[in-house]
């Protein structure tokens, strides 16, 4: 007939238990908070790259702009020079 426990090595057994079962809780916690930055950190990748593809669009548009206001002052510019001036007067 195998003798009984006794109550220090029962005490013993429940206490490691409880660690492991602290432990356990506490690595499920920090995987869950480990989780939640992980999405966050790719939330704000993903409005880093948003913004950067707005700025990039804005950037092209300008440059249209630009171009365009170009073309339109140096047509413009042309057309000046190519005025008939036998035309005009000199005097007052």
């Amino acid at each position: 007939m195998p003798r009984p426990t006794g109550t220090k090595k029962e005490k013993l057994k429940l206490k490691q238990r409880s660690s492991i079962e602290a432990l356990d809780y506490l690595l499920a916690k920090k995987k869950e908070v480990d989780a939640g930055k992980e999405l966050k950190k790719e939330e704000r990748e993903l409005k880093k790259q948003e913004m950067c593809q707005k700025a990039l669009a804005l950037q092209e548009e300008r440059i249209k702009l630009d171009k365009k206001i170009d073309f339109e002052q140096d047509r413009e510019e042309e057309r000046i020079m190519n005025v008939d001036m036998s035309t005009m007067s000199t005097r007052k």
